[in-house]
């Protein structure tokens, strides 16, 4: 399960640059963000449609052109989409950027589009021109958000990739499709000790820190934590390099798959892997929520999210 720092989190002012830098400091994988249009059609990150609540400024980013506003603040800088987009790739973590206008559709895709980084989504509570726009976008992930209980969550589920629940609607039956259900604000401890029982893909928090301590049970996430060698492994934005150590008893791996493509190491499987040996996992190009599934006579299959290695290596 990925954190993503609400707005970047509560310790700082929020959709700015230094609240982006603190989630990720304190414990977060990924951003959650918001979108507005200038008058002259340049996407930039704001909650509101006027600045005032966050910097003091009685002004509406709707009715006013970028440069009447990119150097209005003296307390931190009011980001664009494009500048919002360079810090995530620089440091490779997971967005979710929420459309707050339906009007925005098009100039917020265009951009990301343009832009080709994968691990992100888009969200909206406006559920029609998400459905109309993504037939556009196919290679775009986007997310239904919404506070209710649907009627059918697989009928939600066939139109978007993801459904964003408001917490309070986080219901029995999304353990059924938990790897695409992110849910928001978890900030409470009996919000925390709820979402223990689903095996989600992300949680939207403004507090990322009260989550480094959390044991989410998944017990083959935390042997397969207890082989990295982190000072030989290596992450950025193109390439995961695991170096991984056998430090519990000599064992059969008949085959290692990333989602459906077997991954190819410097062995032949099937291969006994020695206690005390060393294996290199090497992924190009990925996805933070494809799976790495392996195969080992022991143990039988099981299935890690590349998402929750990637915290791992970033802890």
């Amino acid at each position: 399960m990925i954190i993503i720092g609400h707005r970047g989190c509560i310790y700082e002012l929020e959709n700015t640059l230094k609240s982006f830098k603190k989630a990720l400091e304190i414990g977060a994988n990924g951003i959650e963000v918001d979108t507005q249009k200038t008058l002259d059609d340049k996407i930039i990150i704001s909650h509101d449609s006027n600045l005032k609540r966050v910097f003091g400024i009685d002004l509406n980013i709707r009715e006013k052109e970028y440069k009447e506003i990119s150097n209005l603040s003296s307390i931190d800088k009011i980001l664009t989409l494009e500048e919002c987009l360079e810090f995530v790739h620089d440091e490779n973590c997971f967005i979710d950027i929420e459309i707050k206008n339906p009007t925005d559709f098009p100039y917020v895709l265009k951009i990301v589009s343009n832009f080709k980084y994968k691990n992100l989504i888009i969200s909206s509570f406006f559920h029609k021109e998400i459905f109309e726009f993504k037939k556009y976008y196919p290679e775009i992930s986007f997310a239904y958000l919404y506070s209710h209980v649907p009627k059918n969550l697989n009928e939600y589920l066939i139109e978007v990739q993801f459904l964003k629940p408001n917490i309070n609607f986080l219901v029995n039956e999304y353990k059924k499709i938990s790897k695409n259900v992110i849910t928001w604000v978890v900030n409470e401890e009996k919000d925390i000790e709820l979402v223990k029982n689903f095996d989600l893909f992300g949680v939207i928090t403004d507090f990322p820190d009260k989550f480094k301590n959390v044991d989410f049970n998944n017990h083959y996430l935390f042997y397969f934590s207890k082989t990295i060698v982190k000072e030989e492994s290596f992450l950025n934005e193109n390439l995961v390099k695991i170096s991984l150590l056998n430090t519990l008893s000599n064992f059969i791996i008949e085959e290692i798959k990333l989602d459906n493509d077997i991954l190819k190491i410097d062995k032949d499987y099937p291969f006994i892997w020695k206690e005390g040996e060393k294996i290199i996992l090497r992924i190009d190009k990925f996805y933070l929520y494809q799976k790495l599934i392996f195969k080992i006579k022991e143990f039988g299959l099981f299935e890690l999210e590349l998402k929750d290695i990637v915290m791992l290596l970033t802890q």
